[in-house]
């Protein structure tokens, strides 16, 4: 089972930030870590497709978090200092995402550096609300979970998974590209000011 495909999500995130820097200028990247092998599988699909199709966008920095959203946060305060040019940032990971959105709102760049990434909608509601970023993503936890079990149920009954099937409760799925053996859940869900509320989990 996976969440999400993982180039697509990569993809995602820089086609969402490209867009809110009109497809220019200067972006970079907060992680947690350069080993996680998942952060970093978004972070290269991210970085190809800036290459691919937004060859006026400039990667400035890498920078690694540590997995703690006050060290995100400073260590972009850092950046925003460092790049006074900079118009984006994308945050891989759940506390990168409110550590970037701090920054930005205490150097009062707010419209002026756009965030995206990965996070929670619990965490990320304030900075929603108030316009710090127009938008994050992540995918519904329960949903994996509900679609997990019934799938495995599916495998106990002695039936197929296919691509494209429906799965009752839950909808459609596909198979993984890369690996027909894996499932994907679903396209990445996009967090706005218009559905932050319809969803309630995170810290």
């Amino acid at each position: 089972m996976n969440q999400v495909d993982e180039k697509t999500l990569g993809e995602t995130l820089m086609d969402d930030l490209a867009k809110q820097m009109g497809e220019e200028g200067e972006w970079a990247i907060a992680i947690a870590s350069l080993d996680a092998a998942n952060l970093n599988t978004w972070r290269r699909h991210a970085e190809a497709r800036a290459k691919e199709k937004y060859p006026k966008l400039k990667l400035v920095a890498t920078e690694v978090t540590k997995e703690d959203e006050n060290f995100a946060r400073q260590k972009v305060e850092t950046l925003l200092n460092a790049y006074p040019n900079l118009k984006g940032i994308i945050a891989f990971d759940s506390n990168s995402v409110p550590g970037a959105s701090e920054a930005v709102k205490r150097a009062g760049k707010i419209g002026k550096v756009a965030v995206t990434g990965n996070s929670t909608p619990n965490k990320m509601r304030p900075y929603i609300k108030e316009g710090v970023l127009q938008s994050f993503y992540l995918w519904d936890p329960r949903a994996l979970g509900g679609l997990t079990v019934r799938l495995a149920k599916h495998l106990v009954d002695g039936k197929p998974i296919t691509d494209g099937m429906d799965v009752p409760g839950h909808g459609k799925i596909s198979l993984s590209k890369q690996d027909g053996k894996t499932v994907i859940m679903a396209e990445p869900v996009r967090f706005t000011k218009e559905n932050i509320d319809k969803l309630d989990f995170g810290i």
